[in-house]
């Protein structure tokens, strides 16, 4: 089970990562600033999207 938690982890920061990179190149000619703060936004975003999918996924599992 662990092995399929740890590459769902990975799955989803290759995921994350392409992402944010696509996100950013819509920047077009920001400031290097602007592109960095627009990838950021992205990967909060992204992670709390995450989080509250599996608190979802796990909302039903029974507590020990």
């Amino acid at each position: 089970m662990w092995r399929l938690v740890a590459a769902s982890r990975q799955a989803f920061a290759r995921y994350r990562e392409t992402q944010c990179a696509f996100i950013s190149s819509l920047g077009g000619g920001a400031i290097a600033n602007a592109l960095h703060m627009r990838r950021l936004a992205c990967t909060i975003d992204l992670n709390n999207e995450r989080a509250a999918s599996l608190s979802k996924g796990i909302a039903d599992l029974p507590r020990h």
